[in-house]
């Protein structure tokens, strides 16, 4: 039995399979600070800025999400395909 992943490895590697929705999640979370703290301070005008940026980040990141299950079927799919294409070869030559 393989050795259990932990959560810093569990990180590490779904960042740098999918780069792009780690940063739209970062992004996104930089603007709703910044909001909040715009505000808090009572600065309508960048709070309006921020959330804008927000939803803006939020696109980005289904996007980003969309391209990577896009991908992930697109993998799939030619796995099948490969798989398919071995066996077909295998039982040719019996």
């Amino acid at each position: 039995m393989g050795r259990k992943e932990t959560i810093g490895e569990k990180t590490y590697r779904v960042v740098s399979e999918n780069p792009f929705i780690s940063l739209g999640v970062a992004l996104t979370g930089g603007c709703l600070a910044g909001a909040f703290v715009s505000f808090r301070q009572g600065n309508h005008l960048y709070t309006q800025y921020f959330q804008r940026g927000r939803v803006g980040a939020q696109a980005f990141t289904v996007g980003a999400l969309l391209l990577a299950f896009s991908e992930a079927e697109a993998a799939k799919k030619v796995a099948l395909v490969e798989r398919k294409a071995a066996d077909d070869e295998r039982f040719d030559n019996l």
